[in-house]
């Protein structure tokens, strides 16, 4: 296998395994989102229900930034692993997000990101712009959080990246075997060599000294 196919081979391997992990971790937030109640996501850390919407402004680019806070107010947020960044679904109290999936509805919830969570506040950024807050959620709403392909989607564009340009060294960097060409020797058998010829010429300086 020469280098060029090496690097290919590295490349399809760890893209098939990217993708499979996305489309794991897709899954599991869709079967969780169908199967489980607001509150026992809450229990879980991925979820905040019943906050109360303290304030709705037009944040970067045009979009909107919700700020929410904790259902009675100067107490902090439950626990949470919600952090900025992550992708969330922001839905009216016991609304859409049913644990029996039933009865959805989608003009009550805004899918969008969370730009930040500090003590009683959460601010997210839901909706593409131009969306208003539902009227179902009449001031209080339920943040669930959902998959975020980012990183998967910066992997796969990486290793778009490397196999249409392998850069140098790229086999002893990412450890790929036969990437870089090795001598049929090996450090153990140069070292078992090595010991043999220093035996050799002790056990010759031996006999010449007798």
């Amino acid at each position: 296998m020469d280098n060029d196919q090496a690097v290919q081979a590295y490349v399809a391997k760890q893209t098939e395994h990217t993708e499979k992990e996305r489309a794991l971790e897709a899954a599991q937030s869709r079967q969780l989102q169908a199967t489980v109640a607001s509150t026992a996501l809450q229990k879980l850390g991925l979820a905040l229900v019943s906050l109360r919407s303290v304030h709705v402004r037009t944040g970067l680019g045009g979009r909107m930034a919700l700020a929410l806070e904790a259902p009675i107010a100067g107490e902090p947020l439950q626990a949470t692993v919600l952090r900025g960044g992550d992708i969330v679904r922001v839905e009216a109290p016991g609304g859409c997000g049913k644990a029996n999936g039933a009865g959805e509805d989608k003009e009550a919830a805004l899918r969008g990101a969370v730009v930040s969570v500090r003590g009683n506040r959460l601010v997210a950024s839901p909706g593409s712009g131009d969306e208003e807050v539902p009227r179902a959620w009449r001031g209080r709403c339920t943040v669930r959080k959902l998959a975020n392909d980012t990183t998967y989607r910066r992997t796969l564009h990486a290793l778009r990246e490397v196999s249409q340009s392998p850069p140098p060294l790229l086999g002893v960097r990412l450890a790929v075997d036969n990437l870089v060409e090795r001598p049929a020797w090996s450090c153990a058998r140069w070292a078992a060599r090595r010991r043999a010829s220093c035996a050799a010429k002790a056990s010759a300086s031996a006999s010449a000294s007798a």
